[in-house]
């Protein structure tokens, strides 16, 4: 695969998980301030998983060979 063909397929699935994330604090801002439950804690667990997912595929990105 090529550089540029990489690269734009990393910002792809940067820009789906982009797009994941706001749909899920979305979801979790209805509920946040609320009682701690499984809910909202597997929620929470969920965004900083896929913010660093973003964040690794970012670094991808730009290390492309």
């Amino acid at each position: 695969m090529e550089t540029e063909n990489i690269k734009a397929e990393l910002s792809s699935l940067t820009s789906n998980i982009e797009e994941v994330l706001t749909r899920l604090v979305n979801i979790a801002d209805e509920y946040r301030g609320s009682e701690e439950t499984i809910f909202t804690s597997e929620c929470n667990q969920a965004e900083r998983s896929l913010q660093s997912t973003m964040r690794s595929l970012r670094r991808a990105q730009k290390e492309a060979p």
